[in-house]
């Protein structure tokens, strides 16, 4: 039997659930009641017992860019992150969400954000819905009853035990960066409910008083927050030590100061259409990061049709007609452009 190992999140999390209001996709010899096997280009084993914990495994063995799709008779919006044991290499697999009853999907995870993951013993990984691995951002809501391992290009073959949704995750306080970002300002990122009152700046040994905070938390990483704490005096050359919680330090070597005349003769505008995002999810999102420029594009809408609003699942599905989840092409562009950023549909 193959020791148990945590993967890390994109922040390494510790994490809990309760395993009596679980929902359990898989365990030991086969699919769990209520989950149906949707998969295409793909061959499935549910009780491989060359690589397994407990009974059994699942081998998985998919053609490129096919995909272990399982569908649940229900739902798994209201749960709050997702858990499988995997063994493979992470590098050929992507996992995502799906709902078949609204058309939403979620953004891909690839499973090499995980760390620790080998093609001979089995990690456990937890994808947290409100801290996805990779971005930091949430689960959208939906109405998610499908979930998706995709293989990517070159194919893949791996094994997977212990899937299920989890009903709670809880995350252990942390404090993750803390720097100096300005003359009098430093900046500290944290995960859970810390003790913002832990934090303490000393100069050269001499203490600085805390003389304002701010704290703010992003909208594509809403599981972070970073809290801006302007100081009584100025910074100056020598050593800071920033401490926060019972054993947390950060250190820094500020350098003297440096002046210097910048001199050029030919100024150069940068594009603003180079600082662009694929599918902004709202006009809020736009105006907060100031995207200049906004993709609808991607292989989900390569064949859409404007004429009436629908894409083609081409070999992804057999071939299939099919509402594009986006909605429609007019109307993204009308409230892209109206948060202020410029478009292109590929």
């Amino acid at each position: 039997m193959h020791s148990r190992i945590r993967a890390a999140l994109f922040i390494p999390l510790a994490l809990a659930w309760v395993a009596s209001a679980d929902i359990d996709v898989y365990v030991d010899g086969a699919l769990s009641s209520g989950w149906e096997n949707w998969s295409w280009s793909t061959t499935l084993n549910t009780a491989a017992t060359d690589l397994y914990k407990g009974l059994s495994s699942m081998s998985v063995t998919t053609d490129a860019w096919g995909a272990l799709s399982l569908k649940q008779e229900g739902y798994f919006n209201t749960t709050a992150g997702f858990s499988f044991d995997f063994a493979g290499d992470p590098s050929a697999v992507q996992l995502y969400f799906q709902g078949t009853t609204d058309n939403s999907q979620s953004s891909a995870i690839l499973l090499s954000t995980f760390t620790g993951l080998s093609s001979t013993k089995f990690t456990t990984c937890v994808v947290d819905f409100s801290n996805l691995p990779g971005t930091g951002a949430k689960l959208a809501s939906g109405a998610w009853d499908r979930l998706n391992f995709q293989a990517l290009a070159n194919g893949a073959t791996y094994h997977l035990d212990n899937v299920k949704f989890l009903s709670s995750i809880t995350v252990t306080p942390l404090f993750l960066t803390a720097e100096p970002i300005g003359n009098d300002l430093i900046a500290v990122t944290t995960q859970g409910k810390v003790d913002l009152t832990t934090v303490k700046v000393k100069l050269n040994n001499a203490t600085i008083t805390i003389s304002n905070t701010t704290t703010y938390t992003p909208i594509d990483a809403p599981a972070k927050t970073i809290t801006y704490f302007t100081l009584s005096r100025s910074l100056a050359p020598g050593s800071l030590v920033i401490s926060a919680g019972t054993n947390t330090t950060f250190n820094y070597t500020l350098p003297a100061v440096r002046y210097g005349t910048i001199n050029v003769p030919n100024v150069k505008a940068i594009s603003p259409y180079i600082y662009g995002v694929n599918w902004p999810t709202s006009a809020s999102y736009i105006q907060h990061l100031g995207v200049t420029m906004s993709r609808w594009g991607g292989n989900a809408v390569t064949a859409y049709n404007p004429n009436g609003d629908f894409t083609n699942a081409g070999n992804d599905w057999f071939f299939e007609n099919r509402k594009s989840d986006a909605g429609k092409a007019d109307d993204w562009l009308g409230w892209v452009s109206g948060a202020g950023s410029k478009t292109v549909l590929t």
